[in-house]
């Protein structure tokens, strides 16, 4: 979730949603394959009508011990009200509206 404040400056934070296990298929390991840990994100701050590319999967971790998430699986499942949020190389760009306030967004 990503939390937007402001009067003239929209102050951005991100709470994140329980990200779901990615693949499903057998990799040959026998293992369990768990979903990603997500962490908390942001608050940032962004002028009314202007953007940011947030990088939200940086601070989650994947408890299979991969170094990275597949970003490919990233989607915006609760859109923000104040602004809008969509998917752009693997990160979040959120545009403010003219309306200053807390807004916020959830991703998985």
């Amino acid at each position: 979730m990503m939390r937007f404040y402001s009067s003239k400056l929209l102050l951005l934070g991100t709470a994140a949603v329980l990200l779901g296990g990615c693949g499903g298929g057998s990799s040959g390991g026998g293992g369990e394959n768990k979903a990603p840990v997500a962490v908390n994100d942001g608050p940032e701050t962004v002028a009314t009508m202007g953007s940011i590319s947030i990088d939200v999967l940086a601070n989650d971790t994947d408890e299979n011990g991969n170094d990275t998430i597949d970003s490919t699986t990233l989607e915006i499942t609760e859109d923000p009200t104040l602004g809008s949020a969509a998917i752009q190389n693997g990160k979040v760009l959120y545009t403010a509206s003219s309306t200053a306030g807390d807004d916020t967004f959830k991703y998985t």
